[in-house]
């Protein structure tokens, strides 16, 4: 069961909130949420991966714009996803406060999250979860970040050292620094209250899903 405090706290900043129990909910929440056919694309996500959805977005019920498509122009991808009927993606932590944490490497990501596409579905698991912001941003510098680098092999500090913790950093500077050589969080966004009610869904899955 997630937290109820947060629950109310992201729909008092305007976002639609709907909790499930597993992975397979949470499909079976898309397949009766978005209409077949619409225009979907998505950013980079394990959540989406592992939790099912993306298969979905596969199957050929969607036009589906696949940045993970063999020969598919990525930078092309990115910017038609600004005009997708629904754009999918998941939330690097979320806080009991009702805010939104989101990393980037190159903003695609969170640059379509923020405006552009008429609806955003963020999948989030419960390991996702924080008390507040000091943590969101300790969960993605031991966590998220690490793991990522590890997956996709680049050369940033935390790949080799497990944590983005480098000599440059301390609690009044906690983004990477430029001796990072190829950095996963070269952005940051934290979502707060919407002007757009209800055009970004926060979709809570009861598991553990993602980094």
């Amino acid at each position: 069961m997630i937290n109820e405090t947060l629950k109310n706290n992201l729909k008092r900043n305007n976002f639609v909130v709907v909790e499930v129990k597993d992975s397979k909910e949470a499909v079976n929440y898309i397949k009766k949420t978005v209409p077949r056919m619409s225009l979907c694309a998505s950013g980079g996500s394990v959540t989406l991966d592992q939790s099912g959805i993306l298969a979905l977005l596969r199957s050929g019920d969607y036009d589906f714009i696949d940045r993970y498509a063999p020969g598919i122009d990525k930078e092309k991808a990115f910017h038609d996803a600004f005009f997708a009927d629904y754009y999918f993606a998941s939330a690097n932590a979320i806080t009991e406060h009702g805010e939104v944490y989101l990393v980037d490497a190159t903003g695609n990501r969170v640059a379509a999250v923020i405006y552009g596409p008429k609806n955003v579905i963020l999948v989030v698991g419960r390991n996702k979860i924080v008390k507040n912001m000091k943590e969101a941003i300790y969960r993605l510098n031991t966590v998220a970040t690490p793991q990522n680098a590890k997956r996709l092999k680049t050369d940033g500090y935390c790949a080799s050292h497990d944590a983005c913790m480098c000599p440059e950093m301390d609690e009044e500077h906690l983004m990477c620094k430029a001796k990072c050589g190829d950095p996963l969080c070269s952005t940051a966004v934290i979502m707060s209250k919407q002007r757009i009610k209800d055009r970004i869904t926060i979709l809570l899955v009861d598991e553990d899903l993602g980094y």
